[in-house]
């Protein structure tokens, strides 16, 4: 597949250990627009000519040893970015507006380098083989639209600030730091490669580290989209989410890791608790004046999240359940009217929705 990059388009950043592990927390990732640029320069272990004379002056042994890649050496260039993103890079803590949200950043004299950062860039630019022919109907049920982006991988550390300078034209932030070998990311805690030939998102197809090449960088292209960029900093969720049958890396006794990485939490929703009671019966979830069709009163949490988002009001991505029958954790967008509940339908028992 030919391979074109033109431009980057979405910039998602994780953060890890110092060995690429992803780390849970409740600001651990982010999804930007704002970087003008981001450069890799290889840091080279030069080659060496090895050669010993003899007594004569005559060469005997001649040989060399190959130059090396150490690592990469990492330059980003951020504009209009949110402060949590320097947060996240650099460790530097946020400075709150009286609401609570961030509003700035202090840097700090020690540069950290217990923690890692993982770089997913997706790019523009078309290939020759977007648009292959189709040879059969099979085309208007694709999951995919034919269009491929670049995808680059990489994980960084100790991150400094470049020069700040306040001036007549548009100022831009840089942070530098090095690359190092994501052993711990495995497959990732995303989707971002056709796992079959219908286009399934999934998780990467291998980890993204491989010892025999000791990589610290993975460039492919893919017809997977790039994420929506987020409102600041989200939570990332790992053993919460990665639950049996759905393993990170695999399971004690063999089994598999997950070929499609569950659903991150909602980024920067209104949370509310379902609890439902009764024997029998059915319930419906109200959505501002929006009600849902009857949902059973032992409904699963998918039950209950594909009725909310029937919803007319209600776009797919907008709503997320999670818990067991009668215990739900109901993520809504802010942008969507309160959740209440009506419990007439059910049977010895009520549904109460309280806001988290």
């Amino acid at each position: 597949m030919a391979t074109a990059v033109v431009k980057g388009l979405k910039l998602r950043v994780t953060k890890t250990d110092a060995c690429g592990l992803p780390l849970a927390g409740n600001a651990n990732r982010l999804v930007t627009e704002g970087f003008v640029t981001a450069t890799l320069s290889p840091e080279l272990k030069a080659r060496q000519d090895l050669e010993q004379q003899n007594a004569q002056g005559n060469v005997c042994v001649s040989d060399t040893v190959p130059a090396e890649r150490k690592w990469w050496n990492v330059a980003l260039e951020l504009c209009n970015v949110d402060p949590d993103l320097f947060s996240i890079i650099a460790t530097w803590a946020r400075v709150l507006d009286f609401e609570g949200n961030p509003i700035g950043f202090r840097d700090k004299a020690q540069v950290d380098s217990d923690t890692g950062v993982a770089f997913e860039i997706w790019t523009g630019g078309s290939g020759d083989d977007d648009c292959p022919p189709p040879s059969d109907d099979s085309v208007f049920s694709a999951a995919t639209s034919g269009k491929n982006y670049g995808y680059l991988f990489f994980t960084g550390k100790e991150f400094v600030s470049g020069d700040i300078g306040v001036q007549v034209n548009p100022s831009t932030f840089r942070l530098n730091g090095q690359t190092f070998a994501p052993k711990r990311w495995g497959r990732g805690p995303y989707n971002v490669a056709a796992i079959d030939s219908d286009g399934t998102a999934g998780r990467l197809l291998v980890p993204a580290y491989n010892e025999t090449d000791d990589n610290h960088i993975v460039f492919f292209r893919t017809p997977i989209a790039p994420p929506a960029e987020t409102n600041g900093a989200c939570e990332l969720a790992t053993t919460s989410i990665f639950t049996e049958p759905n393993f990170y890396f695999g399971g004690d006794s063999g089994e598999a890791a997950a070929d499609v990485a569950p659903a991150q939490p909602m980024c920067d929703a209104k949370t509310y608790t379902v609890t439902v009671t009764g024997t029998a019966g059915n319930w419906k979830a109200k959505v501002g004046n929006d009600a849902t069709a009857n949902i059973a009163y032992d409904a699963t949490a998918q039950a209950v999240q594909s009725a909310i988002e029937a919803l007319s009001s209600v776009e797919v991505g907008q709503v997320q359940v999670t818990g067991t029958a009668g215990a739900y954790t109901v993520k809504l967008d802010k942008s969507l009217g309160v959740l209440t509940a009506d419990s007439t339908g059910l049977t010895g028992g009520t549904a109460t929705v309280t806001a988290a």
